[in-house]
């Protein structure tokens, strides 16, 4: 089996699932992993073609349950900010170009809807993506955050911006706010309601019925903006 080449195993169910097969110098077993775009086995270089398949056929049942997982949790949702090879920047999807170079630094552009990102290997692509959403986050709060912390008369002490998971924002006792610095992926729209949800909490440190009350009073359309959330969020990542 040549680099990521593609076997298929019928499942139960009828339905015959693709599998990626990605060759690796330092996996010491053979091991199945997946998530929305798709199944991979994980083979060592030496294994052979045989093993591989005797291993994925005998994991039919697992990789039935993940197919359904995420044909689930993906059912509704527009395919294209999904994608396989797409990052998103204010809610649009964008190419992701990788360039090996012996400098950092991302190119945006918007009329071809790419984002070019140039770096010496994998550790330095990952941190040089973090500063480009971290530059754009940064722009973005300082813009915006003065508009609604004026409008809302509230006042805060600092803001930090550090990458999470899955958070995309908090407040602490002490008046200090926080954001996720991939909040440069998300639209306009829900990067507001992010702001005002965060700055709420310095009038309620809870999540209240007062305090989204207070929400909806400030961004009448919270509700969309955390359904979209909810929706595509969890599928927000590092290329």
């Amino acid at each position: 089996m040549d680099p990521n080449q593609f076997t298929s195993v019928k499942l139960s169910n009828g339905i015959s699932a693709n599998i990626e097969i990605v060759r690796s110098n330092r996996a010491k077993r053979i091991s199945l992993k997946a998530n929305r775009h798709g199944i991979y086995a994980i083979v060592p270089n030496l294994t052979s073609p045989f093993e591989a398949m005797t291993f994925i056929e005998s994991k039919k049942e697992w990789i039935l349950k993940s197919v359904t997982y995420f044909e689930r949790i993906t059912r509704g949702l527009n395919p294209m900010l999904i994608q396989r090879g797409k990052i998103l920047f204010l809610g649009s999807p964008y190419d992701i170009q990788l360039i090996k170079d012996q400098r950092c630094y991302v190119i945006l552009s918007e009329s071809l809807k790419r984002i070019t990102v140039h770096s010496p290997n994998d550790n330095k692509k990952k941190k040089t993506i973090i500063e480009f959403y971290r530059q754009h986050t940064s722009r973005i709060l300082d813009e915006r955050i003065r508009v609604f912390s004026s409008k809302l008369n509230l006042d805060f002490n600092r803001i930090s911006i550090r990458y999470h998971r899955s958070r995309w924002g908090s407040c602490s006792l002490k008046k200090n706010l926080n954001f996720n610095v991939m909040l440069s992926t998300l639209p306009n729209h829900v990067i507001d309601y992010i702001i005002v949800h965060e700055l709420l909490h310095l009038v309620e440190l809870n999540h209240s019925k007062r305090f989204w009350r207070l929400v909806k009073l400030n961004h009448p359309t919270y509700e969309d903006d955390r359904k979209w959330l909810r929706m595509y969020g969890p599928f927000i990542s590092l290329p």
